[in-house]
């Protein structure tokens, strides 16, 4: 089991600049930068199985069900917070070398976003970095 935990804080941050939540920071099942914030707080909680590991020492693989949850805001915690954003799903691990690390070499996610977004689908498939919406 995978537990973690950040908190990003930013003073005074250009627009351009701004600290982001989404698929690529976090949240597996909404999009790349969906949220922005001064603040952003993000926890994941992961179980991983581990399916072949270093299979004709070629290749790992591994399968994992995650749940992430996270939140932005501006200025003080209890001000205008985008709210928290849940999400839940699972993941196929691939690997040259054993997944008994954290990070595998391939990742693809299907996640399902449990707090809806505007004019978005609430399922979102990852790989790597590159990000599929449905």
């Amino acid at each position: 089991l995978w537990l973690t935990s950040e908190l990003r804080d930013g003073t005074r941050l250009d627009p351009e600049l701004q600290l982001t939540l989404g698929a690529d920071r976090g949240l597996r099942g909404y999009p790349v930068n969906q949220f922005t914030g001064d603040r952003t707080w993000v926890a994941t909680a992961e179980f991983r199985w581990f399916v072949a590991d270093d299979l004709f020492r070629l290749l790992s693989l591994g399968v994992s069900g995650f749940v992430d949850v996270g939140a932005t805001w501006r200025g003080a915690p209890d001000a205008t917070s985008d709210g928290l954003r849940r999400n839940v799903g699972v993941g196929l691990l691939l690997g040259r070398k054993s997944l008994s690390t954290r990070n595998a070499t391939v990742r693809i996610d299907l996640a399902y976003a449990l707090d809806p977004v505007l004019d978005r689908g609430r399922w979102l498939v990852s790989f790597n970095p590159a990000r599929l919406e449905f």
